[in-house]
């Protein structure tokens, strides 16, 4: 009977311990490793307010993170604006999904180069299969100052974007998408959806034997002293 009560709490504890899932570690996914420098221009205030990225995964995915890099043109304004996720119907965006909070370059009028934005995202869900444009916008933070910046771009497929100043109702209507064979340079950092890890039967067994073991033998010893 004690032994029978032993290996109920063990298994019990081991359950606990190691029985419940695992959220899968993070992973990236986009153009950093073939950006070389290149860019696109001018990004702002007075002239294109908007440049996005379509993107598409053949999986769920939970983003975490989103980065780009960006350059200010030397003897302007800085350049405010946001990073933002939209669901994409094919050439407009259909819904907004997200939006970040202002951000503004800092690198000194262009003349310390690119840098780079690594901006945290709620967790957003990208379904699998599904097209989402995730973009730079200025269009609500326009404050009459002349800011523009380059945007990193290379070689690859849906570099989208938008003259459309401060009306940010526009980008509900078709973008413009000649640029083709360009892309913008980008990162996502993420956590694959419903991906869980839990321990094989084996593993599972040992851990509670082995527990078992540990018990016993303090047993032992607090009966011997």
């Amino acid at each position: 009977m004690m032994f029978a009560r032993r290996f109920l709490l063990v298994f019990a504890l081991t359950f606990c311990v190691f029985g419940l899932p695992v959220v899968a570690q993070s992973a990236t996914l986009g153009t950093f490793d073939r950006w070389y420098g290149s860019y696109i221009g001018n990004f702002g205030e007075v002239n294109t307010a908007t440049y996005g990225q379509i993107v598409s995964n053949p999986t769920s995915i939970y983003a975490d993170r989103i980065s780009f890099y960006l350059d200010d043109i030397p003897g302007d304004d800085f350049v405010d604006f946001q990073l933002m996720i939209g669901s994409w119907g094919g050439s407009a965006m259909t819904e907004l999904l997200w939006e970040s909070p202002a951000y503004a370059t800092t690198n000194n009028g262009g003349l310390d180069g690119f840098e780079r934005f690594d901006m945290s995202v709620d967790h957003v869900l990208l379904n699998g299969g599904t097209e989402y444009i995730i973009f730079l916008t200025a269009s609500n933070l326009f404050d009459g100052l002349d800011g523009r910046a380059h945007v990193g771009t290379t070689t690859g497929s849906g570099f989208v974007f938008f003259s459309n100043r401060d009306d940010f109702s526009l980008l509900y209507s078709d973008w413009d998408t000649f640029f083709i064979g360009r892309s913008l340079a980008y990162e996502i950092e993420y956590t694959p959806a419903g991906q869980v890890v839990t321990p094989e039967p084996s593993t599972f067994i040992l851990l509670c034997a082995g527990l078992l073991g540990l018990i016993g033998l303090g047993r032992k010893r607090f009966t011997e002293k």
